[in-house]
């Protein structure tokens, strides 16, 4: 291995490989383990806070946290009874550590929300992320796929030794499709139980098809202590939300009440299309409610009869 400096960066070749860093010569180090020595370049204390996904990096075979900054609407914090609930919930949790202590308890908490594609689940986990984040220092891991459950299996150990005292959320997006392999499942189940000790955190799982989770995910209280079904938005939500995202021109032209009456059984992400269609990329109304009440009764597609090459509408 050779090392270079470029322009105040460093270049460090592996295996004819260049990896660019910004780290500065200064700022090098060198890991210490037995006798052997490592470079590793800059390192900090804790991880910042923020929000995680865990990568396996190939090029030295090991589970790395990548900090991410997720893309998303604006949070709004609608007049919905299960998101006040589950707020609440949340913020109880993280004022009760010393009675977790007094207990002799794990200072742990699992909370799974369930329900249609579309109506909000998402929305209230980025919620709660940025609540953590923002008022608790602390930070959110993302598992999205199996590679990344495996990865957080090995790094739980070393997480709590360092991070010790920290206060996290696990978030486990789609729940339902990680289940089907038995060894994934084993190690999903140790986790869920007490991710190996690891205090400090909520486990947040997410499904739209509650169906396919097994007794033992759904019906232990130590596993999800918490089970959430997020439905569809009444009128009251679908006129808050209106409100927030329409500008007082949009109003003059439709009115939001009218709106309202129309959109009886739209989620969230219904409503987001229909504002999209009209207001954003001009489309005539009445053809966006047509086109989102197709989708609405539609559910899943299927190919038709006729077999004939060309578009359809």
């Amino acid at each position: 291995m050779t090392k270079e400096k470029e322009m105040g960066r460093i270049i460090i070749e592996n295996d004819h490989k260049y990896y660019a860093t910004t780290i500065k010569p200064s700022e090098s180090q060198w890991l210490v383990n037995g006798n052997t020595f490592s470079f590793v370049g800059h390192t900090v204390k804790e991880l910042p806070a923020g929000y995680y996904k865990i990568i396996y990096d190939q090029r030295d075979g090991t589970n790395k946290f990548m900090l991410v900054d997720p893309e998303g609407d604006d949070l709004l914090i609608l007049p919905h009874e299960v998101m006040s609930k589950i707020i609440k919930d949340v913020e109880s949790f993280w004022q009760k550590e010393e009675k977790y202590a007094k207990y002799k308890f794990l200072y742990k908490r699992g909370i799974l929300l369930y329900g249609e594609p579309g109506c909000g689940k998402s929305s209230i986990i980025s919620l709660l992320a940025q609540k953590i984040i923002s008022n608790h220092n602390g930070v959110v891991i993302s598992i999205d796929n199996l590679d990344a459950i495996y990865g957080l299996f090995k790094v739980i150990g070393k997480l709590s030794y360092i991070e010790e005292g920290r206060k996290f959320i696990v978030v486990f997006e789609d729940i339902d499709a990680h289940i089907e392999d038995k060894d994934v499942l084993s190690k999903l189940l140790n986790i869920l139980d007490g991710l190996d000790s690891m205090p400090n955190v909520i486990i947040i799982a997410t499904t739209n098809f509650p169906e396919k989770l097994e007794k033992r995910i759904t019906n232990r209280p130590s596993r999800f202590d918490r089970r959430y079904e997020i439905g569809r938005a009444n009128a009251e939500i679908r006129r808050y939300y209106l409100n927030a995202k329409l500008t007082e021109e949009d109003k003059k032209k439709y009115k939001v009440e009218s709106i309202v009456k129309r959109t009886e059984g739209y989620t969230i992400d219904h409503l987001k299309e229909l504002i999209l269609s009209v207001f954003v990329l001009g489309y005539d109304i009445e053809d966006a409610y047509k086109e989102i009440d197709a989708i609405n009764k539609r559910g899943v597609l299927r190919n038709t009869e006729n077999k004939e090459l060309g578009y359809k509408n």
